[in-house]
């Protein structure tokens, strides 16, 4: 557009003109700073040490008009102000306690012609390349109250109404050891600006902040991230406003509205957030709690609204949450409200790919030592009611709990074993229905169907037990899979096993289970068995076994058994426990030889019967108590031989070695009674094909034993003999041979005493079944007992 003659000649005018009048400024400003920039630099030192009340330190002080132009400044450079008096500075490190502030330049910034009329209004503050520190410690008292109003008889020149305060290059360090909570961070540009001295204030931030580190509580919550703030704030008859801002944390954006009503002491906020990357939203997850975070996405959204009420009717609401990570999505709202007594309102649905989840599923289940696991779940659950103080689901009016859960294709691995599942249940308030549940773990298979009629009641601790009915099938159970025992290994991992076991107690205490119980093929350790079948009973410590029978060892166990964990010891008893027509060999191969080490199952063979009574004592690194152990059993061995028995050898001064080497006997019948750690042998009778003898004695279950043989003199023995003249006559047995036996499993010997030999028999005790089962019921068992003897 062509302008006119005119036109040309009022813009060139104008122009002139406010050059003029930028001249005449500078003329101005100059002869102010010439003959006043002393004096005003001194004035406004003086005035900010009457008004602070700890040392302030300035290398220099300089006056400029263009600096902060259009406004005039003092330059302070080189500045300390130190931190008061006030607080403990033992509490922290040495160096951030001498100073609250300490800066390369700070400007005071105000009209020029304030220098005129003697009277200075500081509406402006800049702080460049400084140190800020803000302590107050464990007694809630400060560093940093240094402001103190000047002498009201002596009126001041200097006035701060700030309308822009602005940090650069600022390292910012605040510790409040009173509430806990500490943060340091780098404002890299920032400032607000505003009327601050103003009722009805309103204030516009811009920042650009690096944040080292934030902890709470001893938790570090955010750690070397960028934020950026755009907000606009306000103050309106006592009620604090934050709203239009907008957050950017580590790349990511959020929008806060708060309100803060300082009479009322009323604080509300909102936050929320719109399809956030959760990659990015992961990187600020606090590492306390990131274990209940998915960590192997790939890629990901999240999306939130949360929103906070302090006051008559406090609550914390998270309207939506929105996460849809690689193929999995969950969607959650929740609302917990009166905080005194809080109350939790959840309902939510997920769909999950276990493969995605990464260690998410860890910190739920306690698996610090899981590698990996794959599957997925579905689920829909919702849930009205009380929370306790550490957050137990609890009881309220209206209360409810309602659960679909499915899981499909589970696969884990831990400790480097393999763990396969599916499961389906739902919960309907207090009604658990296990509708399927399936695991094959290491070598052992299991599938379980059952039902709780009280899962709310023992959630909310209304019920001290959990009780569990069903049916457990498996077609092979190894009992040291769930024990955590390398099967290979065995004896070195006993103690780990058994560690672990004693640690879960606490939960395992809680269960009340009646199970019917089937297995097809069992084993732990050496031991066998097939066609399982029993009843499962436990509550608080104890485990029973009522009704049990199995195929072991080539012949039958059954009767009923208990176990009993304390924090010291395990208890295995039984008031009825039948064995028939088990192979001796494998059974003493099975039970580790019967806990003693003089006869060994290479020794015998024969078919064994017994009849038993006990209760066994282990520790938690799986040795035997003998000194708390009681036992009776009446035992049956049919069909028997003793092969290579070396003590038996040591016959050989009345019978021929070589036919000792293999003693063949029909049947060997007697009654054993354990107590204190002494095996009671009563007198037995072995008729075999090379002697007749009889033997009684007493065996210490550290291996050291004393017994009494009498071989006696028929016809047939006599040509087997050799010639001894020292025989005994004895009325009853007619004519024969009394030997003392006596030492332990590495060292012993066979001698003629008569007299050891009948202090022996007089010593012995023959206890009857009946006055064992009296010891054992007055000693071990309750008298409400479920097993009956």
């Amino acid at each position: 557009m062509k302008l006119d003659a005119k036109t040309k000649k009022y813009l060139k005018f104008s122009g002139l003109f406010i050059i003029l009048l930028f001249a005449i400024f500078l003329i101005f400003s100059s002869i102010v700073a010439f003959f006043y920039g002393d004096k005003v630099a001194e004035l406004i030192i003086n005035e900010l040490n009457k008004n602070i009340k700890t040392e302030l330190k300035i290398e220099k002080v300089n006056f400029s008009i263009l600096k902060k132009f259009p406004n005039a400044s003092v330059e302070l450079i080189d500045i300390e102000l130190l931190s008061t008096n006030d607080f403990d500075k033992k509490q922290f490190e040495k160096n951030v306690v001498s100073n609250i502030v300490k800066a390369e330049k700070i400007y005071l910034s105000f009209n020029i012609i304030d220098v005129l009329s003697d009277k200075f209004k500081i509406t402006r503050l800049d702080v460049e390349n400084a140190e800020i520190c803000i302590l107050t410690d464990a007694q809630n008292k400060t560093n940093y109250h240094f402001w103190q109003e000047s002498n009201e008889n002596e009126p001041s020149k200097f006035e701060l109404i700030l309308q822009k305060v602005s940090f650069k290059n600022t390292d910012l360090n605040f510790i409040d050891k009173f509430n806990k909570i500490s943060f340091s961070c780098k404002l890299e540009d920032s400032f607000v600006s505003g009327h601050f001295a103003r009722e009805g204030y309103e204030l516009k931030t811009e920042s650009q902040v690096f944040i080292y580190k934030v902890v709470y509580n001893q938790q570090v919550w955010i750690k070397n991230k960028t934020l950026k703030a755009d907000a606009r704030f306000f103050e309106k008859s006592g009620v604090f406003n934050i709203d239009e801002s907008d957050l950017e944390l580590n790349n990511l954006d959020f929008n806060l509205e708060l309100k803060y009503n300082i009479d009322a002491e009323e604080l509300s906020f909102r936050l929320n957030a719109n399809d956030l990357d959760y990659l990015l939203f992961y990187e600020l997850v606090p590492e306390s709690i990131a274990g209940y975070f998915p960590n192997k996405a790939k890629n990901g959204e999240i999306s939130f609204k949360l929103s906070y009420f302090d006051g008559d009717n406090s609550y914390l609401k998270i309207e939506k949450i929105r996460a849809e990570i690689d193929n999995s999505t969950l969607n959650l709202s929740a609302k917990l409200s009166q905080f005194s007594s809080p109350l939790l309102e959840l309902d939510g649905e997920m769909n999950l790919d276990l493969s995605e989840m990464g260690n998410f599923i860890s910190p739920f289940f306690a698996l610090d030592s899981l590698a990996s696991y794959s599957g997925s779940i579905v689920s829909d659950f919702s849930y009205k009611g009380k929370l306790s103080k550490n957050f137990k689901l609890g009881y309220s009016e209206g209360s409810y709990l309602r659960v679909d859960f499915e899981a499909d294709d589970l696969k884990v691995n831990w400790n480097g074993n393999e763990f396969l599942g599916n499961t389906r249940f739902t919960i309907n308030n207090n009604l658990l229905e296990i509708k399927e549940l399936e695991t094959n773990f290491l070598s052992s298979e299991i599938k379980f169907v059952g039902k709780s009629e009280n899962i709310f009641d023992f959630l909310a601790g209304k019920s001290q037990w959990l009780t569990i009915k069903g049916e457990l099938n498996s077609e092979h159970l190894n009992v040291a899979d769930f024990l955590f025992v390398d099967t290979t290994n065995i004896v070195e991992n006993k103690l780990d096993s058994l560690n672990s076991l004693q640690k879960k107690q606490s939960f395992y205490q809680k269960l009340n289970l009646n199970l019917d119980c089937k297995i097809e093929d069992f084993e732990y350790e050496k031991f066998q068995a097939e066609e399982v079948h029993f009843k499962l009973e436990s509550k608080s410590n104890s485990l029973k076994f009522n009704n049990l029978e199995m195929n072991a060892l080539k012949g039958k166990i059954s009767g009923n058994y208990e176990l009993i964990f304390t924090n010291e010891w395990i208890n295995i008893r039984s008031k009825h426990s039948n064995f028939e027509e088990l192979d001796v060999k494998k059974a003493f191969i099975a039970f580790d030889n019967f806990w003693q080490t003089s006869l060994l199952h290479e020794n015998i063979e024969g078919k064994l019967w017994s009849e038993n009574t006990f209760s066994l004592f282990y520790d938690y690194s799986f040795n035997m108590l003998y000194i708390k152990n009681l036992v009776h059993t009446k035992t049956k061995l049919k069909n028997g031989k003793l092969l290579d028995y070396q003590p038996l050898e040591s016959l050989s001064n009345f019978v021929k070695i070589n036919e000792l080497k293999k003693i063949e006997f029909t049947e060997l019948e007697n009654e054993f009674v354990m107590q204190n750690g002494i095996v009671n042998v009563p007198e037995m009778k072995l008729n075999s094909q090379i002697l007749n003898m009889s033997v009684s004695g007493i065996y210490n279950m550290n291996s050291s034993f004393q017994f009494a043989i009498k071989i006696g003199l028929y016809s047939f023995l006599t040509n087997k003999l050799k010639k001894r003249t020292d025989f005994v006559k004895d009325e009853k047995a007619k004519m024969g041979v009394y030997l003392l036996f006596s030492g332990d499993s590495t060292k012993y010997e066979i001698a003629y005493d008569k007299e050891k030999i009948r202090n022996i028999l007089k010593q012995n005790t023959n206890y009857t079944k009946e006055e064992v089962s009296q010891i054992l019921k007055n000693q071990y068992f309750e008298k409400d007992t479920l097993i009956n003897f």
